[in-house]
């Protein structure tokens, strides 16, 4: 089985003086600090960009504009709907020269830059635009997924040259000379349940390209189609278990324990700590691929009733990659003895992460 390897997407502070230019907030376009801004978009190229949601820069899809050799803090969560509870977007880039020349057909510009970002209220987030993407040479991709793909030179852990959208269709990545390239494809996935991001490298030599740039005058660009291997995501493992916990308890909220982890009290997907009568709650637990004991408690009265969790009539075992429900009943007796409740686990099935993260 071809291993991958998995990285999460940090999400980053930056503290960088930001020098404003000449344009000034012109256009519908806004080329300063947001003082309240949470992606911070530093630009290592010679042009002024002008960034967009979307695939045309209409008034509507406009972020900002962030200066040649310049930093700047933008701040869009008027331009989404579910900013404070987090998703991602696509930000494209154009050079200013380009939206202004095609003002009146915007459908006409010329996409040279990329990124995937991701935004949650008030966390940081670091968007690079590459020095060569307004360069004269370029190469085009198909992205046969609905998954995003980063470019690295390199390696797997080399820099970013460039960003293909999900299910993109001759997307062309620009670069500065027609020096054949090594490209490490590194895949990135947006966890919806989470609201988080994170990457996927094949790590094996049979998923690295070589690829010639040609002419931006040249139509006939070298083209390369991904991934190369379409069934790369048949043996990928998540790597938590996804717990449900229904309480069947009419009037008693309560909490789960991992007693394998110095009874650590677990927070679910929402950040709650409890669970009320009649409800249920999902959470996610790390242990191996192969499974391991794990010792689960459910804390009823304030803790003065701890249930133990079984499977079986033993101690659970659970594996990372599978969905798991515990369900909580009262059955007869002393509400204060733990002898009167059950709690018991079953293993479901192996997560679809297919469905989990929209691949396909």
């Amino acid at each position: 089985m071809k291993r991958l390897i998995l990285s999460a997407v940090v999400l980053v502070l930056i503290f960088t003086g930001c020098g404003d230019n000449g344009n000034g907030d012109e256009s519908g376009i806004k080329w300063t600090n947001d003082s309240n801004g949470t992606i911070t978009v530093i630009n290592h190229t010679s042009m002024d960009v002008v960034l967009f949601k979307g695939q045309t820069p209409i008034e509507s899809n406009i972020l900002g504009g962030v200066s040649a050799f310049s930093n700047r803090i933008i701040d869009f969560s008027d331009k989404v709907n579910d900013f404070e509870e987090g998703g991602f977007l696509i930000m494209n880039g154009i050079s200013l020269e380009d939206y202004n020349k095609n003002k009146s057909n915007p459908a006409n510009v010329t996409i040279r830059f990329s990124a995937y970002v991701i935004y949650k209220n008030t966390n940081k987030f670091i968007i690079e635009i590459p020095m060569e993407c307004f360069g004269s040479y370029y190469f085009r991709v198909n992205n046969g997924k609905n998954i995003g793909i980063q470019l690295r030179k390199g390696s797997f852990d080399g820099e970013v040259i460039g960003f293909v959208p999900p299910m993109a269709k001759n997307h062309n990545i620009y670069v500065g000379s027609s020096d054949s390239l090594t490209i490490y494809p590194v895949y990135v996935i947006y966890d919806n349940a989470k609201k988080t991001g994170f990457t996927v490298s094949p790590n094996s030599i049979f998923d690295i390209i070589n690829v010639t740039p040609r002419p931006i005058s040249n139509a006939d660009a070298f083209i390369v189609n991904l991934p190369l291997n379409n069934d790369m995501f048949d043996d990928f493992t998540y790597d938590e278990a996804i717990v449900k916990l229904t309480n069947n308890l009419s009037n008693q909220a309560v909490r789960l324990i991992n007693e394998s982890n110095e009874n650590e009290i677990l927070s679910s997907l929402g950040g709650s700590h409890y669970v009320n009568g009649g409800t249920s709650l999902t959470y996610y637990l790390e242990t191996t691929d192969d499974g391991e004991e794990v010792l689960l408690n459910i804390s009823l009265y304030a803790g003065s009733v701890i249930v133990p969790v079984k499977q079986n009539g033993n101690t659970p075992i659970i594996k990372n990659g599978y969905n798991y429900t515990i369900t909580l009943e009262y059955n007869s007796g002393d509400v204060s003895e733990p002898g009167s409740y059950t709690a018991a686990i079953v293993e479901g099935d192996k997560i679809d992460i297919f469905s989990l993260f929209n691949i396909n």
